[in-house]
């Protein structure tokens, strides 16, 4: 295997476990999403399907990977007390949401490796062609790649409060008051998306009516 096949090889395998892990995560969340909302079966594990577009190989190994992972507290299977099912639900949550942004994040990082390796490359030629590739810069690859990312963190830190404004609203369900409306608008505020601002701002009173409840498998 020569240099230019070994890297490809090296960029499949990288891809194919990008692609894994996406799928798992989708997977995990879709279960996540319907666990908080009261419609997950007990079976759920069974009934899942492979993710649109999904290569199949790939859709195999992540199906089966949820499928052996252990019952968590979340899942109505467990009989867990609902502030233990609440607890687990959030922080499985809040662990999915943070390895998405990582490995999103890492991709971008990647490219802005791969172009300094470029510019390293091209130092000992000549000064024109380099100082050309300077002044693009400004308007090139590095600028769309420092955009993405900050657009990727706006996003993460949306789905985070989300996520946090419902765990303390299920807590508020639970028995355990606490001004968990102020705190999600206060935070609504500070968001740099200013569209899902504007959205969640938008649905305010009917998420305030859907999110402060329990499904009935975690009160049972």
């Amino acid at each position: 295997m020569n240099e230019y096949e070994h890297r490809a090889h090296e960029v499949m395998n990288g891809l194919t476990t990008f692609l894994h892990n996406l799928w798992v995560r989708q997977l995990l969340g879709q279960a996540l999403e319907a666990a908080r909302g009261g419609t997950l079966t007990l079976d759920w594990r069974d009934r899942m399907t492979s993710p649109a577009g999904c290569p199949p190989d790939v859709a195999a190994l992540a199906l089966e990977e949820v499928r052996q992972l252990p019952v968590a507290a979340w899942e109505p299977a467990a009989s867990a007390s609902w502030d233990e099912a609440l607890g687990s639900w959030f922080a499985t949550t809040r662990a999915l949401l943070v390895q998405d942004y990582i490995q999103k994040a890492a991709q971008q990082h990647q490219a802005l490796e791969t172009r300094s390796k470029i510019f390293l490359h091209l130092a000992p030629g000549p000064s024109e062609k380099f100082a050309d590739m300077v002044r693009r810069e400004e308007y090139g690859s590095d600028v769309a790649t420092f955009d993405l990312l900050r657009q990727q963190t706006n996003l993460h830190i949306v789905h985070r409060d989300r996520a946090c404004a419902s765990y303390l609203a299920g807590l508020a369900a639970g028995g355990r008051p606490n001004d968990w409306v102020a705190w999600f608008s206060q935070r609504i505020d500070t968001w740099e998306n200013r569209s899902a601002a504007e959205s969640n701002r938008l649905q305010l009173d009917w998420i305030t009516k859907n999110w402060e409840q329990l499904p009935l498998y975690w009160l049972s």
